[in-house]
């Protein structure tokens, strides 16, 4: 298919950039495949960039240049690699630029069909400047350009291969560059010396030098040092303090092997070649910081999580660390500890659940390239916490002396919750104390004791732990322990709190109140003459039954004067006068009982009332 020139570009119905070349009449022939197959079978006289955009125009439409180096995904790939004669080269010398395309992925396959154009610019179609008609490649998969015009300088020399035929067994379009420098005539180019080899760490600035450059008909203007990297990990990279220095340092992320590079021009424009340096960078270890702020002194808790803050730092800013941590002998990692890091920061969570110890926290890092940190560490005091002791309870507070009564609301905590055993200890104020080991804290069992003694007591619980940690707390009541017991005799009954009797007399009468005094403590009746047994009557309220005293003989004699029974061989007799005591009719008055002036009628007592 032959096609006439005069390819102008058309926007279909969609707005899409669409080339179409026209016929002699202006009839569309077709889209832009046809224009490139023209090409790759060579029926047409045609450049690339003339598939979408008239030839001679001084600027080409970006959307044709980007269709027109598009190639079909199902086409096979080329290779165009091209190689100079020689650079550097002086100007007005010939220089012979040889393209060689190759096929297939890798390219291997030497490419014998097709068409090759050399030029310059940064691609085959919108910005290209050719410099020789497309030549047919050779048997050898090759074409040639030779020139004698090149500028002084370096100029970038770009051979495009057109591709070949169509379908599945169409050859893709591709090409290669080279750079050529040419100096001037007449002037001896300057030879740059990188000397080395260099090594030194990551991180570090590492000196280099240009020593032994020099040029022969002149001075050297300027320098230019460059990099590459052989072997070093993904990121690695290196930076110069001047680049243009004659002797700067070059400090590199990373460990590795890298090339450094060095050119020079002369005062005459010209360009040396580039010599070159191995420089070997080793690793060197992170370091591992414990954070000033952190606390290292705690109390034991099996709850609270403690916090280490740490930082990491490594002069290979593109090595990775993974850190190892321990809360050491009786601590443990907490839940929602974790040991990466975030900025090269990382915090240790542990918990101490145990006292006295003294662990030892620690953290270390290690690259990516098998360096390990000194493991940073640090003493941590852990204090051992006493036991909480609850305040018991008396289940009642008034008991007689030889009966027993329980204590309730024992309980304890214990952050320590391996303390265990835990030693009990209830001191009763009088007796042997009660004392047992528990593994359990919180609530324990009532414990009873039986008082032997009369007095107000109160208990005391202490709880120690296995640390020899000790808690305590008293009771929040007392208990009463009463020593004796009244027995009323005949005329008179006793009272109690659950059975009010009340002893009627008549009122001006004397009437005798007789009583039996046991001592519970002993458990025997006092008949000690010398003991001091006196009475006291004094008004109360209440209703019960009654019982007429009246009906019994006057006593005779009144005890007035005093307050003090006599003794008799069975009982103590004190001869009650109302009139002397003032008593009124119709109230009631409760007669109590006294020992030595300790009360002795608690759980039982009279009740009198005078009445006409």
């Amino acid at each position: 298919m032959a096609l006439a020139l005069g390819i102008a570009c058309a926007s279909d119905r969609r707005g899409d950039r669409r080339p179409w070349s026209r016929g002699s009449g202006g009839t569309a022939r077709g889209p832009l495949i046809e224009c490139r197959t023209s090409i790759r079978q060579g029926t047409a006289a045609l450049t690339e960039a003339s598939c979408c955009c008239l030839e001679g125009q001084s600027s080409v439409n970006s959307d044709c240049a980007q269709i027109s180096e598009r190639e079909t995904t199902d086409a096979i790939q080329t290779a165009t690699n091209v190689t100079t004669s020689g650079s550097p080269s002086t100007f007005g010398q010939s220089v012979t630029f040889t393209a060689t395309v190759k096929s297939g992925n890798p390219a291997v396959n030497v490419v014998t069909a097709g068409q090759v154009k050399f030029g310059t610019g940064n691609n085959c179609v919108g910005d290209f400047s050719q410099l020789q008609a497309a030549q047919s490649v050779d048997a050898s998969g090759q074409v040639t350009y030779a020139t004698t015009s090149l500028a002084v300088g370096t100029t970038t020399i770009r051979a495009c291969y057109l591709g070949f035929g169509t379908g599945a067994a169409a050859l893709q379009i591709s090409n290669g560059t080279v750079d050529q420098r040419v100096d001037a005539a007449g002037n001896a180019a300057p030879t740059a010396q990188a000397n080395g080899p260099y090594s030194g760490n990551e991180g570090s600035a590492i000196s280099l030098s240009s020593a032994g450059s020099n040029d022969s008909d002149g001075t050297i203007a300027s320098y230019a040092w460059s990099y590459s990297i052989t072997t070093a990990d993904v990121g690695a990279s290196c930076s110069f303090s001047n680049a243009t220095a004659a002797n700067p340092t070059i400090t590199c992320n990373d460990d590795g092997s890298y090339t450094v590079k060095l050119k020079v021009t002369d005062d005459d424009g010209a360009e040396s070649a580039e010599d070159t340096a191995a420089l070997t960078v080793s690793n060197v270890a992170p370091t591992v910081t414990l954070d000033s702020g952190n606390t290292y002194t705690f109390n034991e808790s099996s709850t609270a999580e403690r916090s280490f803050n740490y930082s990491v730092t490594d002069p290979g800013s593109n090595d990775v660390s993974t850190m190892t941590t321990s809360c050491g002998t009786g601590g443990a990692k907490a839940a929602g500890n974790s040991d990466s890091l975030t900025s090269g920061n990382g915090t240790l969570k542990c918990i101490f659940q145990d006292g006295p110890a003294t662990p030892t926290i620690s953290a270390q890092a290690a690259d990516d390239d098998n360096g390990t940190s000194v493991a940073a560490t640090h003493l941590v005091t852990v204090n051992n916490v006493p036991p909480y002791v609850y305040k018991p309870a008396f289940q009642t507070n008034l008991i007689a002396c030889r009966t027993s009564v329980d204590l309730t609301n024992i309980s304890f905590t214990d952050p320590g919750v391996i303390d265990y055993p835990w030693n009990v200890n209830i001191g009763w104020g009088e007796g042997p104390d009660t004392n047992y080991n528990t593994n359990a804290q919180g609530a324990q069992t009532d414990q009873s004791h039986t008082y032997n003694s009369p007095g107000v007591f109160t208990a005391t619980v202490q709880v120690t732990d296995k640390d020899n940690g000790m808690g305590s707390n008293t009771s929040s009541n007392t208990v009463e322990v009463y020593q004796y017991a009244v027995d009323f005799l005949p005329p008179f009954d006793d009272s109690s709190p659950g059975g009010l009797i009340v002893n009627k007399m008549k009122n001006g009468r004397v009437v005798p109140v007789k009583a039996r005094v046991l001592d519970l403590c002993t458990q025997t009746y006092l008949t000690d003459a010398s003991a001091e047994v006196t009475i006291r009557v004094s008004k109360t309220s209440g209703t019960g039954s009654g019982d007429p005293v009246e009906e019994y003989a006057d006593a005779g004699q009144s005890s007035a004067g005093t307050d003090r029974f006599r003794s008799t061989e069975d009982f103590w007799i004190y001869n009650l006068d109302s009139t002397y005591l003032g008593l009124l009719v119709n109230n009631l008055y409760r007669v109590d009982v006294y020992v030595n002036g300790v009360k002795a009628t608690i759980p039982d007592w009279a009740v009198l009332q005078p009445v006409k």
